[in-house]
């Protein structure tokens, strides 16, 4: 490992030698359009302590990517960070698979083995203890969340809150080769008591709505188009804040 006699530094290199995150990966975190703006940061630093927006993306990266105490990180700002009550209410869940937001796409589960842990703010919610989380990838529910965001899954079958027009589900079907697609979409039940299931993209190719059975025919493995969750809460993949559902 690389010593070196600024604090900063030294820190910022033994925290990328202990989680195994890259140059480039946290380099994308604080906005550089190259390597090289971190790699000064661990390389060339001369400060005693680091801007504290600086600090506060490196926090939320490292705590919801490898599930280090942001106040480590936060300590080399030259700002308090005092911890927050909120921080009690998080819980690990680890990311079971990714899923193609908008469209349909091979269902696909990670291994356990490659299956990452990341914290979420749900310890408030009476069934956080069912959630279960995957990675969307894809630009067909830009609207509502992006590429590489982490959405908080209840499974329906696991569910007492009534299934709303406006909410995200997460869709399972079968197609013509036998396998299983899923997606996420957002319900919208219209004035007529119809049921439609909208990707919600600025991208003109996924604006095509999927009408399903009423919310009282879901859940049913054998229909051709299967609910299996409801979408409780988004984590992004960086420094944007949670959206957690609480009730």
């Amino acid at each position: 490992m690389i010593r070196t006699e600024n604090r900063i530094s030294q820190e910022l290199i033994t925290l990328r030698s202990e989680t195994g995150a890259t140059v480039a990966q946290l380099a994308q975190v604080l906005g550089y359009s190259t390597r090289s703006g971190y790699q000064h940061l661990e390389e060339r630093y001369k400060k005693e302590t680091l801007p504290a927006e600086k600090s506060r993306k490196l926090a939320e990266f490292y705590y919801h990517t490898h599930n280090i105490p942001r106040d480590r990180l936060l300590a080399l700002s030259d700002i308090e960070q005092p911890t927050t009550a909120s921080d009690t209410l998080n819980r690990p869940y680890r990311v079971k698979g990714e899923v193609q937001a908008g469209v349909w796409h091979k269902s696909a589960e990670i291994p356990d083995a490659d299956q990452i842990t990341v914290m979420a703010p749900t310890g408030s919610h009476p069934l956080a203890d069912k959630f279960y989380m995957v990675r969307a990838r894809g630009d067909s529910m830009n609207r509502r969340f992006a590429d590489g965001d982490f959405i908080v899954v209840l499974p329906l079958h696991a569910d007492t809150h009534k299934v709303e027009s406006g909410e995200l589900l997460v869709i399972h079907h079968q197609n013509s080769s036998g396998l299983i697609e899923a997606t996420v979409k957002e319900l919208e039940i219209n004035a007529s008591g119809e049921h439609w299931l909208w990707p919600r993209s600025n991208n003109p190719l996924y604006q095509t709505p999927v009408k399903v059975p009423p919310v009282a025919q879901w859940g049913n493995r054998d229909s051709e188009i299967c609910v299996v969750g409801v979408v409780m809460g988004i984590l992004p993949s960086f420094e944007r804040p949670a959206t957690i559902k609480t009730a």
